[in-house]
C-alpha cells in the first residue's frame, strides 16, 4: 500500500461545519472563520493541515466536543480571496484518515496531535471482490461522468476506490462520515455499494413518476385540445345544445371534484356529448351534472 504523507504532530486543524473532506477526493471551501483565516493564511500552496467536521454547524468556535474525532489530512491546492469580502475560496486534496489526540492550541488557530488510521483488510480476497462488484454497478448505470470513468482506475485498490466513488456521490453529511470513520475495507466497500444502488433506486423512481406526471399532462392537454376543436366545429355548426354540454364540462372542471365523482361525471358527460343535447335522456343527464356541480365539493365538515 502506497504510503500517504503526513504531518509532524502538532499540525494545524480546519473544522468545517458541514460536508465531509474524504481521502481521495477533493473540496473547495469558503473559510472566513478568524481561526480559519488565520490558518491558511499561514499556509501555501501544498501544505499539509487536518480537516475534521463539526458536530453542529452553528457553533463558532469549536473545541474537541464539537467535532468529529476521525479527519482526514488535506494538501492545500489553491487560494483564492472572495471579492468584496475577507473570505477566501480554497481548493483541498484529500490524502488519509487520522484520529484527533489532542488540542495543543487554540491560538490564533487550532493545531492538534493526531495519529495517522491505517486501512484495515484492504487486501483481503473479498475486498477486491466486492470492489469488482461496485466496479459492475457503477458500469451498469448507463453513460458515466469523466470522474467515474477516472474512479475506476483505483478498482485494483479497494479503499481508495470506494473513497473516490464516495466522494463523488454528493452523498449527506452523515453518509459520508459513516464511509469516513470505517477503517475496515471490505465494509467500506459494502457500504458505498449500498449508497450507489440507494441512489440508482431513487433515480429510477424519479425517472418513473416524470414519465406518469408528463403522461398525464400529454392526455390531459390532448383532452383539452380535443374538447375545444370540437366545440369551435359545433359553434360553425350552430349546434347550441352540444356547446352547452362544453359549458357544462367546464363548470364540473372548476367544481374540485373527487376522484370518483370525475370518474362518474366522465361517464355521463360522454353520454351527454353522445345524444348531441337533444330529447328527454339528454335533460335527465344535464340535470344531474348541473345538480353535482352545485354541490360544495372543496367545503369540509368540522370536526367536532
Amino acid at each position: 500500500m502506497t504510503q500517504r504523507p503526513f504531518p509532524e504532530s502538532p499540525f494545524p486543524l480546519l473544522p468545517l461545519r458541514s460536508g465531509v473532506l474524504l481521502p481521495e477526493g477533493g473540496l473547495t471551501l469558503t473559510v472566513g472563520r478568524p481561526r480559519s483565516l488565520a490558518l491558511i493564511e499561514g499556509l501555501k500552496s501544498g501544505s499539509l493541515f487536518g480537516v475534521v467536521t463539526q458536530r453542529d454547524p452553528k457553533v463558532e468556535e469549536p473545541v474537541p466536543a464539537d467535532f468529529h474525532a476521525v479527519g482526514t489530512i488535506a494538501r492545500l491546492s489553491q487560494i483564492v480571496r472572495v471579492p468584496g469580502s475577507d473570505a477566501l475560496r480554497i481548493t483541498v486534496e484529500g490524502l488519509g484518515r487520522f484520529a484527533v489526540d489532542r488540542v495543543t492550541s487554540y491560538e490564533p488557530f487550532l493545531q492538534v496531535e493526531g495519529a495517522q488510521l491505517a486501512d484495515e483488510r484492504g487486501a483481503d480476497k473479498e475486498a477486491k471482490v466486492l470492489a469488482e462488484e461496485l466496479e459492475s454497478a457503477l458500469r451498469e448505470q448507463g453513460p458515466r461522468s469523466s470522474q467515474i470513468e477516472d474512479a475506476l482506475r483505483f478498482v485494483d485498490r479497494p479503499g481508495a476506490f470506494a473513497d473516490r466513488v464516495a466522494g463523488l456521490l454528493g452523498l449527506e453529511t452523515s453518509a459520508a462520515l459513516e464511509v469516513l470513520v470505517t477503517l475496515d475495507v471490505q465494509e467500506r466497500v459494502r457500504k458505498v455499494l449500498g449508497f450507489v444502488f440507494e441512489q440508482r433506486e431513487l433515480s429510477e423512481l424519479r425517472q418513473k413518476i416524470g414519465e406518469d406526471v408528463r403522461r398525464e399532462i400529454g392526455k390531459n392537454q390532448r383532452e383539452h385540445l380535443l374538447r375545444e376543436q370540437l366545440r369551435a366545429i359545433r359553434r360553425e355548426l350552430g349546434d347550441d345544445k352540444a356547446d352547452e354540454a362544453s359549458k357544462l364540462r367546464d363548470k364540473l372542471d372548476k367544481a374540485g371534484l373527487s376522484d370518483e365523482a370525475r370518474e362518474v361525471v366522465e361517464r355521463e358527460l360522454s353520454r351527454l356529448e353522445g345524444t348531441g343535447g337533444q330529447g328527454a335522456e339528454a335533460t335527465v343527464i344535464k340535470t344531474y351534472l348541473e345538480w353535482i356541480a352545485a354541490l360544495p365539493w372543496s367545503a369540509r365538515a368540522p370536526v367536532n
